[in-house]
This record gives C-alpha cells, structure tokens and sequence, in this order.
C-alpha cells in the first residue's frame, strides 16, 4: 500500500457519507469524517438536517446491506422504537393516485425517525476500529 492509499476523508456525516466512510474502511488504513455540526444526544435533531422530524423508512434490500457494514443496526434500531416488518405487506403504498397491492416480499424494512437512525448509524460507525471522526469542521475556499 503507498502512502496515498493509507487515509480517507469524507466530508459530511450524512447517511451516504457514513456509509462511503464505512466502504472506504476496507481500502485504506483510517478513514476519518468531516462534519460541521455537532451530534446531539440520540433522538434530538441535527441543526443541518431539516429533514430530521420526518418519519423515514428503511427497506428490506437497503436494511440487509447495511446490516453488513453496521452488524447491530437493525438491533439499535428496533431498541429504540423502530417499526419493523415486510413493508411490501403492511405499508400502504400510493402512486398516481391509487393504493397499490399489497403482499409479502420476504424482506424485512424499518420505519424509523430520521435522527434516531442517522444517530445509530453514526454510533455503529464510530466503533469501526479504523475510523476517525472529526465531530465540528468547517471548510472555507
């Protein structure tokens, strides 16, 4: 390995930028996070992340996958108050204006709050061995 390959930045600690950090992990030595805003305790709202009140869904394919990279995600998650289910079976699904069939996909998906799963993410993340995190930074031009 040269020495460029040995440490990875990732700025912004969004759900995407958590997950290319914890990708990047299996290709570099460290790899550290930039965010501008401090983590809040669990279950409070970032200052950038308007979004955060908003209920969000996990599907079953997207929960599987992130499972690999975050063993207890679903765990913490579901601690915390998280729904789980097979969203294909028990959530109402819309589109063009009509409610469409329902039934069972075999997957099992979340419906979580926006901070609590973006919080745990970052709490499983935070106990990747090779992982560095930055908790405030601002970047100027």
């Amino acid at each position: 390995m040269n020495a460029a390959s040995k440490h990875a930045v990732v700025i912004g600690a969004s759900m995407g930028g958590l997950l290319a950090a914890r990708a990047l992990t299996e290709h570099f030595e460290q790899v550290t996070v930039l965010e501008r805003d401090h983590f809040p305790q669990l279950g409070h709202n970032r200052k950038g992340v308007p979004q955060g009140q908003h209920a969000h869904g996990l599907l079953g394919r997207g929960r599987e996958l992130m499972e690999q990279f975050f063993p207890d995600l679903t765990q913490d998650l579901v601690s915390q108050g998280a729904l789980s289910g097979d969203t294909q079976e028990i959530v109402r699904w819309y589109a063009g204006g009509g409610r469409l069939a329902s039934g069972q996909s075999g997957l099992r998906g979340l419906a979580v709050a926006a901070r609590c799963s973006r919080a745990t993410s970052a709490s499983c993340w935070r106990r990747c061995p090779r992982c560095a995190w930055w908790k405030t930074a601002t970047c100027s031009a």
